[in-house]
């Protein structure tokens, strides 16, 4: 059953903990990482279930102020980024929250991250939305949707009367439309005296969703794992699935499918499962395998149908780290989405060219306008490089340092603007840097050396051997040039055997002139000295 409210913003009262100057609240960071939106024709969606419904004190301001730092302060992991942009989440689904915290949380929201963050919906039901008016725009009211089985509008007792909001909304940066139900099931329905009330409310969420236009997406606490067994002895998911959770990955043919978000994502990337669960029991407890430990599971979840997922994990890397505060019980989910762009395109190919410069080459994909070009140092998360019309396949950059590994990504846009899935990365090392000399013999300033002594050049990377010629390494005595032949060993070595025998008692200046590498860079001249053995003394004789 749906019931239709109209929309609502909760107002900006704060709480006493907030106006006392909590130090956490108005903190700034004066190392904050960049934040970037969600690209044209994409959004961000979280799922946060923190246990903020009671009424706010201390430790629970301190965990709405962990939670706002985790999302300011932790960018997803999907490139193998650990520094750099974070993404400013376009809507959040709260769940479990008091209307008093839930406000203070859009306060921390706002300061964090610098966007007109409002929260949407009545906070007195099982979730609300927190959103960023300046990427999406609410169509019509939010309405609610009653829990099939605990549904006692005389209760004043929340957990006997559920309501799941539901909204649809608009992405501004192309007009798309998608419709998203907040969802806070129950852990246990037996108070209702109604049986199997998991599937029959997943059925009416999929009702509810059926004929909504764009896409669709249910995010929250769904409190039940998507396999049958326990996590820690199925972390990878890999057991029979649960109904309720087969009733929305494969439904009955015709029937609107969704993705499970966080999965699809792993499984198309071959990403492991193991850190991707959502809560921790509070207490230690015997787990399914026998041992003594804390409990884990994955009940937070974000399925989608009619867009692409571009991402998805639980917080990263969340209470794995032990520097993090645990702001809950259950850690947030994120996910980017397309809903509207081009097909992902194939991974680039990306070549090393002379002086640094890294050129990028892509395939086309159908309905492709446009590129965005991205590029990322080793830990950081991609930046946008450049921005090129759709019949530019290929991109040289030459903004690089030698011997930096970057990688790179390109994402194709449509003729609305929407941006498709960037590729999948392609590493490439930049190379600016010529062959240097490492080794000279005889070293740099060396004496007593042989008349009969060949010169030998060693170098710290490949000599192209059309650089190499008689001239390379040349042998000076006051000034003039001593012949002799050169001989290239492998690539790394280059001999140089003088025509004649060295003078004895003499300083010889050694010259290597600039070699390249078969990309083209050139070394620079080396230069050193030696000196031969000195000529034995003749000894006078003397008459007796």
């Amino acid at each position: 059953m749906r019931r239709v409210i109209a929309a609502c913003a909760a107002s900006a009262v704060l709480s006493v903990a907030l106006a006392s100057g909590a130090s956490g609240a108005t903190t700034t960071f004066a190392n904050r990482p960049p934040v970037k939106s969600s690209p044209p024709g994409q959004i961000s969606i979280a799922a946060v279930n923190a246990r903020q419904n009671e009424i706010l004190g201390l430790k629970l301001f301190e965990a709405l102020i962990g939670l706002a730092r985790a999302f300011r302060f932790r960018p997803l992991a999907f490139n193998g980024g650990t520094q750099g942009a974070v993404i400013a989440p376009d809507v959040a689904v709260i769940t479990e929250f008091r209307e008093t915290n839930l406000e203070v949380f859009g306060k921390l929201m706002r300061e964090r991250f610098d966007e007109p963050y409002e929260i949407i919906g009545p906070p007195d039901v099982q979730g609300a939305f927190v959103v960023n008016t300046r990427t999406v725009e609410l169509q019509g009211n939010v309405q609610l949707v009653d829990d099939v089985c605990l549904n006692d509008e005389a209760s004043d007792k929340p957990r006997l009367n559920r309501q799941y909001p539901m909204a649809r909304f608009k992405e501004v940066s192309t007009g798309s439309i998608f419709t998203l139900i907040g969802i806070h099931l129950s852990r246990d329905y037996s108070v209702s005296g109604i049986s199997d009330c998991l599937v029959k409310n997943v059925e009416e969420v999929r009702a509810q969703l059926e004929h909504e236009p764009g896409a669709a997406f249910a995010a929250g606490d769904f409190n039940f794992r998507p396999t049958i067994q326990p996590y820690e002895c199925d972390p990878y998911e890999q057991g029979e699935p649960a109904r309720w959770w087969s009733l929305l990955t494969a439904p009955a043919d015709g029937d609107r499918p969704y993705e499970d978000a966080v999965q699809s994502f792993h499984r198309a990337r071959s990403l492991s499962m193991l850190d991707e669960w959502t809560y921790q029991h509070p207490a230690r407890v015997t787990t399914c395998n026998g041992t003594e430990g804390v409990r884990r599971s994955r009940i937070d979840y974000i399925f989608a149908s009619g867009a692409q997922v571009a991402e998805a994990h639980a917080d990263h890397p969340g209470w794995l780290d032990p520097d993090n505060f645990q702001y809950s019980d259950h850690r947030y989910v994120l996910g980017r989405f397309v809903l509207s762009g081009p097909p992902r395109p194939l991974r680039p190919a990306a070549a090393q060219e002379q002086g640094g410069v890294i050129a990028v080459t892509w395939q086309a994909v159908e309905g492709a306008t446009g590129w965005v070009l991205y590029r990322a140092k080793a830990g950081y998360d991609y930046k946008a490089i450049a921005e090129l019309t759709g019949e530019v396949t290929s991109y040289e950059d030459a903004d690089t340092v030698n011997d930096e590994t970057y990688r790179y990504a390109v994402a194709p846009v449509g003729v609305d603007s929407g941006q498709g899935i960037e590729s999948a990365p392609i590493w490439a090392t930049a190379d600016s840097r010529g062959p240097h000399v490492t080794g000279i013999v005889p070293g740099p300033g060396a004496t007593g050396i042989s008349p009969f002594v060949t010169i030998r050049a060693s170098f710290d990377e490949f000599v192209d051997a059309a650089s190499v010629n008689d001239q390379t390494i040349s042998i000076y005595r006051n000034g003039q040039r001593i012949p002799g032949r050169l001989v290239r060993k492998g690539g790394f070595v280059l001999k140089f055997n003088p025509t004649f025998t060295l003078k004895k008692g003499e300083t010889f200046t050694v010259v290597v002139r600039p070699v390249t590498d078969v990309l083209g860079n050139a070394g620079p001249v080396f230069r050193s000295r030696f000196s031969t053995v000195e000529p034995p003394k003749k000894h006078r004789h003397h008459r007796r």
